[in-house]
């Protein structure tokens, strides 16, 4: 028992000795003004706060756990709809700008539940595929920026009616949330 716990401990420092936990959050903001069947309007905002810790595995590599409420309005047809998610990550530098500036990739995979009060909630999967951009204004405090550009959903609720298979493919530069990681 003694020699588990010893080669658990030896494990768990050589794992960390490279790698920093960091915790942080960001707040998201889309608009989108599109017309629909090319007659009616379509105006939608979005809102969103989203907490997240993660862990660094190396210079290029870290995992995160993201959990982020969103609120999305749609003042056409007068409709609120509220959102969670639950995204675990995995983030991949691609470029190091400089020192202090990198490009990053992003891959998540998770769960999110919708719910337009009074009118339906629906649940299940999601997979998204997104950039950022991290400026490290200290080695404990990073800037970022990240956006999605391609998102597929299958939701659906208890009586699966209608299940809801959605894919999603755009760069809007609205759609981009910002934030800051603190490193411990």
């Amino acid at each position: 028992m003694k020699k588990l716990f010893v080669i658990v401990v030896v494990t768990m420092i050589a794992l960390t000795t490279n790698a920093q936990v960091y915790i942080g959050g960001s707040l998201g903001f889309s608009k989108s003004n599109h017309k629909i069947n090319y007659s009616n309007e379509n105006n939608t905002t979005d809102l969103g706060i989203i907490p997240e810790f993660g862990y660094q595995i190396n210079e290029n590599s870290a995992i995160g756990l993201e959990i982020g409420y969103f609120s999305s309005e749609n003042t056409s047809i007068n409709v609120a709809i509220n959102q969670l998610k639950i995204t675990p990550y995995l983030r991949y530098n691609i470029v190091n700008v400089s020192d202090k500036i990198k490009l990053f990739g992003n891959l998540s995979a998770g769960y999110e539940s919708q719910e337009q009060e009074g009118l339906y909630s629906i649940n299940g999967w999601t997979l998204e595929l997104g950039a950022g951009l991290s400026i490290s204004v200290t080695d404990k405090i990073h800037v970022i920026a990240k956006t999605t550009f391609l998102s597929y959903k299958q939701l659906g609720n208890e009586k699966n009616d209608p299940k809801w298979e959605i894919l999603q493919y755009s760069f809007n530069p609205l759609s981009t949330s910002m934030g800051i990681q603190f490193y411990l």
